[in-house]
């Protein structure tokens, strides 16, 4: 019990630790509009699973109460397939994925469009242990640090010197795979 409660402060700190301000690396607050469209995308699907999820517990409660056994009852009757429930388990599932691969497809478009005419160019490499942030336009190159103007578009030309690298910034969207 001593021990637990010499435990008690570092369990308390690393609590509150969680609760600090602002998280530069969330992906709750999108940036871009590449961001915007894969965060409205990924709530959308998370509503979907919640209503899957509410659907499925109703479900399993229902039966929990329903079919419980009760003292005096004999074996149940066995059942060997229902058309009905094996269809709508079947058709449920499939307008699910369709409902969620609709919205996913439009998504894939819509990040997958034209680059603008006047959008900043920043060539990024990945080296071993550091990036590095070419901007042709302005002739700098920064090592760690990308620096995107406000209010204009920016196309980012990614590549790998020597490893895969895994680009993300998780407020600009998601991650890149870079060979």
């Amino acid at each position: 019990m001593a021990a637990l409660r010499a435990l008690l402060p570092a369990f308390a700190l690393l609590l509150l630790a969680g609760c600090a301000g602002e998280y530069p690396g969330s992906t709750i607050d999108p940036r871009s509009d590449f961001a915007e469209i894969i965060h409205g995308l990924y709530v959308q699907v998370f509503w979907w699973t919640m209503l899957i999820l509410a659907v499925v517990w109703v479900a399993l409660t229902w039966v929990i109460i329903k079919y419980r056994e009760k003292p005096g009852d004999g074996k149940p009757r066995q059942i060997h397939g229902h058309l009905g429930l094996e269809i709508g388990w079947t058709v449920g599932p499939a307008l699910i994925v369709v409902a969620i691969a609709i919205p996913t497809i439009q998504a894939v478009f819509a990040t997958q469009r034209p680059i603008s005419e006047d959008a900043l160019v920043v060539e990024v490499t990945g080296h071993r242990f550091w990036w590095e942030f070419h901007y042709p336009e302005q002739g700098v190159t920064t090592a760690n640090e990308l620096w995107l103007p406000v209010d204009r578009p920016v196309t980012l030309r990614l590549a790998a010197s020597d490893v895969i690298h895994s680009f993300w910034v998780p407020m600009l969207g998601g991650k890149r795979d870079l060979n």
